[in-house]
C-alpha cells in the first residue's frame, strides 16, 4: 500500500472518529443538561413543600385553627384580607377595613419608621384612653373591637396598634411593661416596632414614640395571645 493511500484512509478515519467524539459528547451534554434541569425541579419543589410545612407549623404555635384560616402565598398576602381567626377572643384580629385603614394612612410613607408614625398619628387623633363603651361583662377587647369604640386601655390600644403595623409589612409584638419611662412601677402595655435589630416603642396609651420605658418583656403571639385571653375573661379597666 503506497503511502498516499495510507494518509488518505488514516484521515478519513481521523474525521469518523472526531464526527462519533462530537456526536458522543453532544448526547452526553444534552443528556446532563436534561438531568440537572430535572434535578432542579426537584430541589424547588422540595424547598417550597418545606417552607409550607414551616409556615405551618408557625401557624399552630400562635393558634392551633389558624394554620387552616391562613391563605399562605406571595404578592398581596392574603393572610391580613379577613379576619385571621374564627375565635371571637382572639386579640390579634385583621379585616379588611382596618386593613384598608392602615394603608391609607400610611400612603405616601417613604420607610418603615415614616410607617410607623402615621399610624401613631392616627392614634393620636382617632382613639382615646379609656373603657366607658366596653360593657361590663367583658374584659380585654380585641383589636377589632378597638378600631370600632375608637377607645380602649393600654393594652387594647397596644393589640390595634400591632395589628395596623402589621398589616402593612411592619414587624410588630406586644409588650409588658413593669417600669415605665418615669421610674415608676406600672401594670403597662405598648408596642414595639422594629427598624433594625433593636425595638423602639410606641405607646398610644402615653402618647409617645419611642418611649424609653425601663423594665419590660417583649411578648411572642405565643406569649401574648393567652395572656390577653386571659384579661379578656376579666371585667374592669
Amino acid at each position: 500500500m503506497s503511502s498516499k493511500i495510507f494518509e488518505k484512509l488514516l484521515a478519513n478515519l481521523k474525521k469518523r472518529s472526531e464526527a462519533v467524539l462530537t456526536e458522543s459528547v453532544e448526547k452526553i451534554g444534552s443528556t446532563l443538561e436534561k438531568e440537572a434541569a430535572t434535578m432542579l425541579q426537584r430541589v424547588e419543589v422540595l424547598v417550597r413543600e418545606k417552607l409550607t410545612d414551616v409556615q405551618k407549623i408557625v401557624a399552630e404555635k400562635i393558634d392551633p385553627r389558624l394554620a387552616e384560616l391562613l391563605n399562605f402565598g406571595s404578592g398581596d398576602n392574603k393572610t391580613y384580607s379577613v379576619i385571621i381567626t374564627d375565635d371571637p377572643h382572639h386579640p390579634f384580629q385583621i379585616n379588611d377595613v382596618i386593613k384598608e385603614n392602615a394603608r391609607t394612612i400610611t400612603r405616601g410613607a417613604t420607610d418603615d419608621l415614616a410607617k410607623a408614625k402615621a399610624i401613631f398619628a392616627w392614634f393620636e387623633q382617632n382613639v382615646d384612653y379609656g373603657a366607658q363603651k366596653r360593657p361590663g361583662n367583658l374584659g380585654y377587647r380585641t383589636s377589632n373591637e378597638v378600631f370600632t369604640d375608637r377607645e380602649g386601655v393600654c393594652g387594647e390600644m397596644a393589640v390595634l396598634y400591632i395589628v395596623m403595623a402589621r398589616s402593612v409589612g411592619l414587624k410588630a409584638n406586644y409588650v409588658s411593661v413593669t417600669r415605665d419611662n418615669q421610674g415608676k412601677d406600672v401594670v403597662h402595655a405598648c408596642a414595639a416596632v422594629y427598624f433594625g435589630q433593636e425595638p423602639t416603642f410606641v405607646d398610644p396609651a402615653y402618647h409617645a414614640f419611642d418611649v424609653k420605658h425601663q423594665k419590660f418583656a417583649i411578648k411572642t403571639d405565643a406569649d401574648a395571645v393567652p395572656l390577653l385571653k386571659a384579661f379578656r375573661g376579666k371585667t374592669g379597666g
